[in-house]
């Protein structure tokens, strides 16, 4: 059974509804708007993005498209043909990749 929070589809309207009830509050009361924006930002670092390619010659390093921070880098010329490991998320912020 997939759980909810690994479903995108699911998460994105889950952002969207969060999103929405926090303008809703916003106006009325101010009581718990920082959770709020913490579960939004959660549900967004959900949201899969393509790992971005930075390219200096012919060695190629990936970068999280949110923090920038490089993931791996693969040497064309050189017995170690690839530094560091893309897993399914960022190691310093999160963020869950597509690769």
């Amino acid at each position: 059974m997939k759980k909810p929070w690994m479903d995108p589809g699911r998460c994105r309207e889950a952002r969207n509804t969060l999103r929405g009830k926090r303008r809703a509050l916003k106006n009325a009361v101010d009581f718990g708007l920082n959770d709020l924006d913490l579960a939004v930002q959660v549900l967004e670092l959900q949201q899969p993005k393509q790992v971005r390619a930075k390219v200096k010659d012919q060695d190629v390093a990936w970068a999280c498209p949110t923090c920038e921070k490089i993931i791996a880098i693969e040497y064309k010329d050189s017995p170690l043909s690839q530094i560091g490991y893309i897993g399914n998320y960022c190691p310093w912020c999160g963020q869950r990749l597509k690769k």
